[in-house]
């Protein structure tokens, strides 16, 4: 609960919703530029308004989501390690905080390597979490 209020407390909403507001801006700008480089007329697209091309643009989109997905789950990532911070702040239970992280090791690869949670992991992996906690409980208690 405490890594929950952190959010809260820690405005982790509106913060968000700038920063994937900004990279979504960004895409368009993209999709854009891209859509008018593609030659369209052999495929019968006259303009970006013409329902022919949502394919291209779904394609577009969808190529600025795959290159983009290490910054979004580096945004979350940080937002994350920072609610989990808070939590430990609040409770000073950083035994029973890694007690949990050790429960999402059902589904999750706990030590990733560094490039594989950069890429794909949108929160800290569990052995940072606890190495985190360890850190914490070492500089507190």
């Amino acid at each position: 609960m405490g890594h929950e209020m952190g959010h809260y407390a820690l405005n982790h909403g509106p913060e968000m919703l700038v920063e994937f507001g900004a990279l979504l801006v960004i895409g368009f700008i993209f999709i854009r530029w891209a859509f008018d480089r593609v030659n369209r007329p052999a495929w019968g697209i006259r303009d970006i308004s013409d329902i022919a091309g949502l394919p291209l643009l779904a394609a577009l989109f969808s190529t600025y989501s795959f290159f983009i997905a290490p910054v979004t789950n580096s945004i979350i990532r940080t937002n994350e390690a920072e609610a989990d911070i808070f939590a430990l702040n609040a409770s000073r239970q950083p035994d029973g905080f890694s007690e949990a992280i050790l429960g999402l090791s059902e589904y999750r690869k706990m030590k990733p390597g560094y490039w594989e949670e950069v890429i794909f992991f949108d929160h800290p992996s569990g052995y940072n979490r606890i190495y985190m906690s360890m850190q914490w409980k070492k500089e507190n208690l």
